[in-house]
């Protein structure tokens, strides 16, 4: 069988200061005709995860576009992407000395059909220069361009906050709203019942509540895609655990 997964990691960056912050990249080539998950895969399946071994870096949440639905028999719906998903990690570069700043770390998958799934891995290597000193305050070079393009099909972020048992957010759009929890809210929810949103339309766009059981642990997120009359718009819902 030939090749179903082409991965690639790459930076925006080959030579950083400590400080400075940094993109990161996964990006999954796929197959005609096979997906790979989403973070919250839907009715079945494995979600795409990326685990890195970088103790000079401090690494953020990981972007993911919005994802696609996906039928499947049975009356099943997957959440995944088709041809290609490139994922986002931010970092910043902590304090060290002048030389290399290695990356390493693993990308798993579940490449799926209507018929058969294969599960993939690949092994993640990267070398960066670090120099001395703080960032420059100038400009410096413009990033990949499969970084570039992540950022452009990267929904904007929304801030959500949970009060009363609820997600609450407001999002700058109106319209017909799909709602789609990342893993993180997935044991929050209720099981094998409607997701429990709500929206009314509000001045300068839309008012969005999650019923939830309890706040998460960790950071969380949401995307929400809204029907308007330019189109689909997509937004990342980020919630914070209270302090």
């Amino acid at each position: 069988m030939d090749r179903l997964v082409t991965a690639t990691f790459l930076a925006s960056d080959t030579t950083v200061r400590a400080g400075q912050g940094l993109l990161l990249a996964l990006q999954l080539q796929i197959a005609p005709g096979w997906y790979v998950y989403w973070d919250n895969p839907g009715d079945s399946g494995i979600p795409t995860r990326v685990e890195l071994q970088a103790p000079d870096l401090e690494l953020g949440r990981v972007g993911w576009p919005a994802p696609t639905e996906i039928p499947a028999a049975g009356g099943i719906l997957n959440l995944g992407h088709k041809e290609q998903l490139t994922l986002l990690i931010p970092a910043t570069v902590k304090a060290g000395p002048r030389g290399p700043l290695e990356l390493r770390g693993e990308a798993r998958w579940l490449v799926c059909r209507a018929d058969q799934c294969v599960p993939g891995q690949a092994t993640l290597s990267l070398d960066l220069e670090r120099e001395p000193g703080k960032p420059r305050g100038k400009k410096g070079a413009a990033p990949p361009a499969a970084i570039a393009e992540a950022l452009l099909a990267l929904p904007p972020e929304v801030e959500a906050s949970f009060k009363d048992g609820e997600l609450r957010a407001r999002i700058p759009a109106s319209g017909p709203l799909r709602l789609y929890p990342g893993f993180a809210l997935l044991d929050l929810l209720p099981i094998g019942s409607p997701l429990p949103v709500r929206s009314a339309a509000v001045q300068g766009g839309t008012e969005l509540r999650l019923s939830l059981s309890g706040p998460p642990s960790d950071e969380a997120f949401a995307v929400a895609v809204l029907s308007t009359s330019a189109g689909p718009r997509a937004f990342t819902l980020v919630m914070e655990p209270p302090r």
